[in-house]
């Protein structure tokens, strides 16, 4: 399912004659996204009982505030990379399940990547030799994966307080994913972000040994809150210790 939402995404991608609008938020929505959501909403909806948030079709608290179990999308995550055309966009499809991320999808399309998790069964990438379980390396010292679009002075502070002198520029939830695998150890998140960026995210790299903490609770990340957006965060490997990475005094 993700796979052919990635080949809607990859038809627009190819093309220039393709619609691009700025939402109230003001960051840019194109006709691939509206297609991969409209392809994604029908699919999950004709495949499963539960219910479906998505990015770009919002459901209000009211509605979904009792929900125990719902499918939660964002059919194209780096939209901006998918406009720079680095290829680093992805597709991600969450189950959450009493306000945790049960199952975790992301594909990247324009690199052929595809990540999958299941609580309790391990993450994989999905190979031509086969699906391989995740960490594939065992990451060591401190390498943080960075945003192409959404750096900061408090994300250097916090590079520069942790020591951290490699870094690897990664856009949309492949973050995610580099860490799963174990070639990033660090990933910071200083700057907004909704459910839907982070959920089947949450679920890979949990599955690969991996831990993220949301800033204000220090506590993992819980979904469908009344509000979708999310605290700042951090993600790392199991080989660093939470109390020993060393927070900017600024974070607000």
């Amino acid at each position: 399912m993700v796979e052919k939402a990635g080949e809607i995404i990859m038809k627009y991608y190819g093309s220039a004659a393709y619609g691009v609008t700025e939402k109230s938020d003001h960051s840019p929505v194109t006709d691939a996204d509206l297609a991969a959501d409209q392809y994604l909403q029908r699919s999950l909806k004709a495949a499963f009982a539960h219910p479906v948030i998505s990015e770009e079709t919002p459901v209000t608290y009211e509605e979904r505030k009792d929900w125990e179990e719902f499918w939660l999308v964002d059919p194209l995550d780096g939209t901006k990379n998918f406009l720079a055309h680095d290829d680093e966009f992805t597709v991600n499809v969450a189950l959450i399940r009493e306000r945790k991320p049960v199952i975790g999808v992301i594909f990247a399309p324009a690199l052929g990547e595809l990540f999958f998790a299941e609580a309790g069964k391990g993450a994989f990438k999905r190979t031509t030799e086969g699906d391989i379980r995740l960490p594939r390396l065992e990451s060591s010292g401190r390498v943080a994966a960075v945003s192409r679009f959404h750096g900061s002075a408090i994300s250097q502070k916090f590079l520069d307080l942790n020591h951290v002198t490699e870094f690897m520029p990664v856009g949309s939830a492949l973050k995610f994913c580099r860490l799963a695998e174990g070639v990033v150890s660090l990933y910071p998140r200083f700057s907004g972000s909704s459910e839907w960026d982070i959920a089947a995210g949450h679920a890979i790299i949990r599955e690969a040994g991996c831990r993220i903490v949301d800033l204000e609770t220090e506590r993992e990340p819980t979904y469908n809150k009344k509000s979708l957006s999310n605290h700042f965060f951090i993600s790392h490997a199991r080989h660093i210790k939470y109390d020993e990475i060393v927070l900017p005094d600024d974070l607000s």
